[in-house]
């Protein structure tokens, strides 16, 4: 960013990774991001922010409401794990240092059963609170997602996905 090589690239808007859980990696990743914003705005470079997925819509709402007290009003689109059985969605969340693993773990019990069935990012969608936007992983594949996406099509319109 210092070196001015998005800008030089041609490139209009950058998305930068947002941390609602926290970024074990940085652990000044709040301070970093507010820096990385400020900085391509400077150069003249639409800034949006992407978040990790998450079980917790708690800690959403607490890292939206953040970022707006520090002044960010720039899109945010909340990482939501999209169609995937629990199974799958618990080996992702190890794999991205998804912290609430394990009290999703208890809240669906050690059930095998329940642990195969397909999970649908709708009560995670309805619980979070400040945003409209989401972006969607597809950890139980782009088939699934996509079928979700259109089952949704129907609904209110309300929200969106990308």
């Amino acid at each position: 960013m210092e070196t001015k090589a998005f800008r030089s690239a041609g490139l209009e808007t950058v998305a930068l990774a947002g941390h609602p859980e926290g970024n074990p990696e940085d652990a000044r990743s709040r301070e970093n991001l507010l820096s990385k914003c400020a900085r391509l705005d400077d150069q003249g470079i639409r800034v949006e922010i992407v978040t990790q997925w998450s079980f917790s819509p708690e800690k959403v709402d607490a890292y939206l409401e953040g970022l707006h007290k520090d002044g960010i009003t720039i899109p945010v689109r909340v990482g939501v794990p999209g169609p995937a059985n629990m199974k799958t969605l618990i080996k992702y969340a190890k794999i991205c240092g998804v912290s609430a693993s394990a009290t999703a773990i208890r809240k669906q019990g050690l059930n095998m059963g329940k642990l195969l069935v397909s999970n649908k990012p709708d009560p995670f969608i309805a619980e979070v609170g400040n945003t409209a936007h989401f972006h969607l992983y597809p950890f139980g594949g782009l088939e699934k997602c996509a079928a979700w996406l259109k089952s949704r099509q129907a609904g209110t319109g309300r929200r969106s996905a990308a």
